[in-house]
């Protein structure tokens, strides 16, 4: 990156838990940056008490000058200037900047006039100087002298009181000493101003991120649920962020509605943007392939009228997928039963992005999904009855929770190369007797199996993937103890493997914070760390 005659090199930082500051460092001379000139006293005269700092070592991208509003650490800190010397240099003798500057006393920040680091907090050896006997007892947090809270940049003692920086809690003011130090960081937790916590999470509320994200302490969505109660809701999970709900962006599609067919409505999303498009009952189904390309956002969402028998079906054999993603497009799938097409997919993702919830894909000649440098995310859906299952080639991202994977007579259920595959507490299996596993992987590929269960009835291993990390799971062949069985199922050769009480895989899995509390069919998990049943399906006693 280069700014203002020089050039930086960058690196990010951890700031409250995720990934968010930008540091910066000087390569080469450049005679308007702060750090070569005077260091703050430059800031001073530029900026006044808004900029008052010289971060000439390590700066966010939009301080072009490298003056920063409150004081970085010293090993990215540059008070005097001129030569370029850190602040924690034992040499360092700064000249004053003005008598109102953000000390409050003509200290040149944390230095002083004149002063080291080591006179300013303490000396090699331990010994307290003048500086730290004037503040004893003033606090017993041991923060940074101050007048105002400019110098109280560390995050655990964001605030001044009586003279020096403390925690958000010792001020008595709490989430409205927050507030006033920073809208945007209203809320006083373990001290420290924050966005939001779990138990406040106000300031998310109402707004198009409404619930607060703990870890990083910032407002998101993670589920269509939390964007509203309506058809219209939903969220754009890789963002964060709710649909806009306004007319233009919703587009009901069906029998009586603004939109006949999936086509009429996508027409009316323009590149770089996002649509909802609601599926009512189409003519009896909705019989179409669709291509979503591009800078676009739509998630398909079943309506609460539609009858749950409606199917997105394409009996055109013309070799297209059902639903082709392309160009960096997004699709959010919610409820929608995708069956009986023909073409090399039911659902192809190349160099885009899709997820699909509550949905089934079946009944397809071909592969049920493809990646292709892709992301995929499949949730409590049934993959089953297709010509191949799902594959993950070139670099893709595959995730299966709570997923049914039945794969083809002949093939694999899932089949990764090159690719990163993380299946939890999803059940595969293939109902072949030849030598394919229901999971291959080539070597080059990472594979994560988790309070999975992975099935073969047939004479091969049910895994065919070195180096898989199978966590908490359960294999089950003809090789392994006890010998796969296929009356541990409802209906095996037919794809259904939901469990009958029979089974052994309870205890085998572990379930841990983070992870479902339900299971495919929303039956019950432990939801407390322990013994669970690995796969997709907990067996309810009738």
């Amino acid at each position: 990156m280069q700014r203002f005659g020089h050039s930086l090199a960058c690196l990010t930082l951890p700031l409250l838990g995720s990934w968010l500051g930008i540091a910066c460092w000087v390569d080469e001379d450049n005679a308007d940056y702060c750090a070569r000139q005077e260091g703050d006293a430059t800031c001073w005269e530029r900026h006044g008490a808004d900029l008052p700092f010289c971060g000439g070592r390590c700066v966010a991208a939009e301080y072009e000058d490298g003056c920063v509003p409150t004081r970085p650490a010293n090993d990215c800190y540059i008070p005097c200037g001129g030569e370029m010397t850190l602040a924690d240099d034992p040499d360092v003798t700064c000249v004053d900047v003005a008598d109102d500057a953000s000390t409050g006393d003509g200290m040149a920040a944390a230095t002083g006039t004149g002063m080291t680091d080591e006179d300013a907090t303490g000396t090699a050896d331990g010994s307290s100087t003048a500086s730290e006997e004037e503040s004893e007892g003033s606090s017993t947090t041991g923060g940074l002298e101050c007048t105002d809270t400019l110098p109280c940049t560390d995050l655990a003692n964001p605030l001044c009181a009586g003279g020096v920086c403390v925690p958000c809690t010792e001020t008595g003011e709490g989430n409205a000493a927050c507030e006033a130090l920073d809208t945007g960081l209203p809320v006083c937790a373990a001290g420290q101003c924050v966005l939001c916590t779990a138990e406040q999470p106000g300031v998310c509320l109402g707004t198009a991120t409404p619930v607060c994200d703990v870890a990083g302490s910032r407002c998101v969505c993670t589920a269509h649920e939390q964007c509203g109660p309506g058809d219209e809701a939903a969220c754009h999970i890789v963002a964060g962020t709710c649909f806009p709900s306004d007319e233009s962006s919703v587009h009901h599609v069906g029998n009586g509605q603004a939109f006949p067919t999936l086509g009429d409505a996508l027409a009316m999303v323009p590149e770089g943007s996002e649509a909802v498009l609601v599926l009512h009952d189409g003519d009896p189904d909705f019989n179409e392939a669709i291509a979503l390309t591009g800078a676009r956002v739509v998630a398909f969402k079943l309506a609460s009228d539609a009858s749950p028998e409606l199917q997105w079906i394409h009996s055109d054999n013309d070799g297209e997928a059902t639903l082709n993603l392309s160009g960096g497009a997004v699709a959010y799938l919610r409820g929608i039963r995708l069956r009986f097409g023909s073409g090399a997919a039911v659902v192809a993702v190349e160099g885009a992005t899709a997820t699909l919830q509550d949905c089934e894909v079946s009944g397809h000649d071909g592969l049920a999904i493809s990646a292709d440098g892709a992301s995929v995310v499949v949730d409590r859906s049934i993959v089953d009855g297709n010509g191949g299952g799902i594959e993950a080639t070139t670099g893709s991202t595959l995730t299966l929770t709570n997923v049914f994977v039945n794969g083809p007579v002949n093939g694999n259920a899932v089949s990764v190369e090159g690719s990163t595959l993380t299946a939890v507490y999803s059940t595969l299996g293939n109902a072949t007797f030849d030598d394919d596993a229901a999971l291959r992987c080539d070597e080059t590929s990472m594979v994560v199996l988790r309070n999975a269960l992975v099935l073969s009835q047939g004479g091969s291993s049910a895994i065919d993937c070195t180096g898989a990390d199978t966590l908490t799971s359960a294999l089950a062949d003809s090789t392994t103890d006890p010998i796969f069985d296929v009356a541990w199922f409802s209906d095996y050769d037919n794809g259904d493997f939901h469990l009958q009480m029979s089974h052994p895989f309870g205890g085998v899995a572990s379930w841990q914070v983070g992870d479902p509390v339900t299971d495919i069919d929303g039956d019950p998990r432990p939801a407390v760390p322990g013994p669970d049943v690995a796969g997709a399906d907990v067996p309810i006693n009738p």
